[in-house]
């Protein structure tokens, strides 16, 4: 490579890193503070309560003892930004928000590294600009929520996949094992990624003559990948099994209270927008469902007190009790109602992509959706005609749909993926508007190849 193209590269990553930051930090200083179409919440699911008692010396906990309900990375992180920066009151988090823009603009240079590095300078560029600008991926900068981090993390995911998918490397395979980790330990819905990695291995394993397999060492690659995923994730494992004395195993709880709750999810008022979806309707309504279920056990974590309804304090025997006592009515929901079950998996992989608060923004959320989508389809479809190996992506995209459908699946949980998706939704833009022209062009005086397409394309 020239030393024009490493500097007109270098170039182009550190303007699409300022360009998604920019956008970041006016979204979330100029634009969110005055809009009133989203509802602004602080810390809504108490992340920054966890760090704030991370701060002060109280252990990773919400209030009454250790927790297993969070998982630990986007609480430590902002219980670092306390250590440097102290805190005082809620004006403490500006430095919070000022790194979730950073990790914004990060996120835009990942997705320009993911799509430059499959299909060239030009779709690079158009996937971090897209990145910069789509709403879903700017949503809860401006809020203590996860959502930044993970969008971070698993935007680093795809981009050590396509690596170590290109590059048949055992240091890419490590890497995927840590970004993997890293983001567990933000969701851990995250985990079980790498064995759809390894499947994919297997797959091209398999499909490839041997002297071809002699120079992909698939078997090093996973035994790395796992390496670094469990280096990455035991330490918060043992802690978990510690505080629980060996009652809990996973990263965080409450998957099976998710997954009951998801049976509200699927009721036709919300699936076809005939009621708001906010926190005053399906929340409300799912938590009910919920609390009746584990009432008939004999435990609640919603009580009535005075004529009105107030949560239950949890501390973490109580935890764990309500994590047993819902994975075996989950079980049981699957096992008395399995069409009921097999339904709702099958609408939630399509509530992934546009159920939100209300049905004028699930519309608007569903039509950005469908763009991104359509194009991204169009442009896999191209993809494989040319031989550009973009698996690891639609894989990382169809498993967080898939695994949400599984759980809970409504749109702020496919916001993360966006970044990922943008890449292919460029290429098919690109392909539909530009290259099109272009390979139209060379047609005229040869027979088209997909060495000629790719070349057009890049």
């Amino acid at each position: 490579m020239s030393t024009l193209s490493r500097g007109r590269e270098r170039f182009a990553v550190v303007m699409v890193f300022c360009v998604g930051l920019l956008t970041a930090l006016l979204f979330t200083f100029v634009i969110y503070p005055r809009q009133q179409t989203i509802h602004q919440v602080l810390d809504l699911n108490h992340f920054g309560q966890i760090g704030i008692n991370l701060y002060q010396g109280k252990g990773f906990s919400l209030g009454d003892g250790p927790t297993i309900r969070r998982g630990p990375l986007y609480p430590g992180i902002v219980a670092l930004v306390f250590e440097i920066f102290g805190y005082r009151n809620q004006s403490s988090y500006l430095p919070v928000f000022l790194l979730q823009c950073l990790f914004n603009g990060l996120t835009c240079a990942f997705a320009y590294a993911i799509a430059k590095r499959l299909f060239g300078y030009s779709t690079g560029l158009l996937a971090g600009l897209l990145c910069s600008i789509t709403p879903m991926v700017l949503r809860y900068v401006p809020e203590i929520e996860v959502e930044a981090t993970m969008t971070l993390l698993i935007t680093v995911m795809t981009y050590t996949a396509v690596r170590c998918y290109q590059d048949k490397s055992v240091f890419w395979g490590c890497m995927l094992g840590i970004a993997t980790g890293l983001a567990s330990l933000t969701k851990a819905v995250a985990l079980l990624y790498p064995f759809v990695f390894i499947g994919l291995l297997l797959w091209w394993r398999w499909k490839h003559h041997a002297s071809e397999r002699a120079s992909y060492p698939v078997r090093q690659i996973i035994i790395a990948l796992l390496i670094g995923l469990g280096l990455t994730i035991s330490p918060w494992l043992i802690r978990n099994e510690i505080v629980t004395h060996g009652e809990f195993h996973g990263i965080s709880s409450n998957a099976s209270g998710e997954f009951i709750r998801s049976f509200i999810n699927v009721e036709p008022k919300f699936v076809f927008l005939r009621k708001p979806f906010g926190l005053g309707n399906w929340d409300w309504q799912a938590n009910m469902f919920e609390n009746g279920l584990l009432k008939k056990h004999g435990m609640e974590f919603i009580a009535k007190k005075n004529g009105h309804y107030v949560l239950v304090p949890m501390n973490i025997k109580m935890e764990i009790r309500k994590e047993l006592l819902e994975n075996h009515i989950a079980l049981e929901l699957i096992r008395k109602h399995p069409l009921w079950f097999l339904w709702k998996e099958f609408i939630q992989i399509f509530t992934f992509w546009y159920i939100v608060e209300t049905p004028k923004k699930s519309i608007m959320v569903g039509c950005i959706a469908l763009f991104c989508l359509g194009f991204g389809w169009y442009g896999v479809k191209t993809a494989r005609r040319q031989k550009i190996p973009v698996e690891p992506v639609v894989a990382l995209v169809l498993y967080f749909n898939g695994i949400y459908a599984l759980i809970l699946s409504f749109a702020r949980y496919s916001m993360p993926v966006y970044p990922s998706l943008l890449p292919l939704t460029a290429y098919g833009l690109y392909w539909a508007f530009v290259g099109r022209k272009r390979m139209n062009a060379v047609t005229q005086r040869a027979e088209p190849t997909s060495e000629s397409m790719e070349a057009v394309s890049r």
